[in-house]
């Protein structure tokens, strides 16, 4: 009877050890440690980099940046970023190059928004000008990384812009001619402005996908170069014609031929004249009315010399 009892109570523990074994190996794993609190600072820095990142294109402003730049440059100071120096240094540089990433980016979208549209303000190219000059000196930036691609494209089409506007400044100054009017109005220079004005035009600026044309601002200003130089060379055969007009009364017959040659050098200058393709409205009659002016005086000389055989 004994036997029996204790093999009952032997089979009771075993099963009471089974259970117990079982729930232990199928009850579930006890919840992780919590995490280490953030650092509240890098926190603050990194929300304030993000929204960097959310701020309109359309508005080229830095004053967030140059702040959240001054506040990782003071929190490092005071050591906010860790608990030891290495931690704190550390911080320091993944938050100033993060903040670099996002505001480089959110800058080219910016400058390409510039370079797309129609007029390039000149406000708005200062901007971009000096954002693109500082950032380009920065410790953060990889070379040939694809801000650093895309700060040669920015860089290349302010070569281009300043080159054009190098171009239209000397293209636009009227050619200056002794007050003796010896020499012939300069109608080579003339024609190879109006080459290059042309090609200007065709000029393209790189974007970070395509390319845009010469800003209307520009383009207007070069359609001045012609109107100028027609206008200036008028002025140089009017000035001309009236410095010889009536020249002929201080020849006589024997050296007649000396007007007949400086007649027909001027009447050549006007012809030259109409031969340039100024491309503006008018010249053709302003052409008419300088020959005109000039064959008039030569009339009154054919009278004069024709007197002069008259009275011989």
């Amino acid at each position: 009877m004994k036997i029996i009892k204790y093999i009952v109570l032997l089979a009771a523990l075993s099963g009471i050890a089974f259970f117990i074994a079982r729930s232990l190996v199928n009850s579930p794993p006890p919840p992780p440690e919590p995490p280490p609190p953030e650092n509240q600072f890098t926190k603050r820095i990194k929300e304030e980099i993000d929204s960097i990142g959310r701020l309109s294109d359309s508005v080229l402003d830095n004053k967030f940046y140059k702040e959240v730049a001054w506040s990782i440059g003071n929190y490092h100071e005071q050591g906010r970023f860790g608990k030891t120096s290495l931690e704190n240094s550390r911080w320091n540089d993944i938050l100033s190059k993060e903040l670099y990433s996002v505001y480089a980016a959110k800058f080219i979208r910016q400058a390409f928004l510039v370079f797309s549209g129609a007029v390039w303000a000149a406000s708005d190219l200062d901007f971009v000008r000096n954002e693109f000059q500082a950032l380009q000196k920065s410790e953060w930036l990889e070379k040939d990384s694809p801000v650093d691609k895309n700060f040669t494209k920015i860089r290349d089409n302010f070569k281009k812009y300043d080159e054009i506007r190098r171009f239209i400044s000397a293209a636009k100054r009227v050619p200056q001619l002794p007050d003796d009017l010896a020499p012939v109005f300069p109608v080579e220079d003339v024609e190879e402005r109006m080459a290059k004005e042309k090609a200007y035009r065709q000029i393209r600026f790189d974007l970070d996908r395509g390319s845009a044309a010469l800003c209307t601002r520009l383009q207007g200003e070069m359609t001045e170069i012609p109107e100028i130089l027609f206008k200036a060379h008028i002025a140089y055969l009017d000035k001309k014609i009236a410095r010889w007009s009536g020249s002929y009364k201080n020849y006589n017959r024997e050296n007649q031929s000396e007007y007949e040659t400086l007649y027909t050098s001027v009447r050549k200058e006007i012809d030259g004249f109409n031969a340039v393709a100024y491309d503006v409205s008018g010249h053709r009659a302003e052409y008419r009315r300088l020959l005109q002016k000039w064959d008039d005086d030569n009339g009154d000389a054919y009278k004069y010399f024709r007197d002069l055989d008259y009275n011989y």
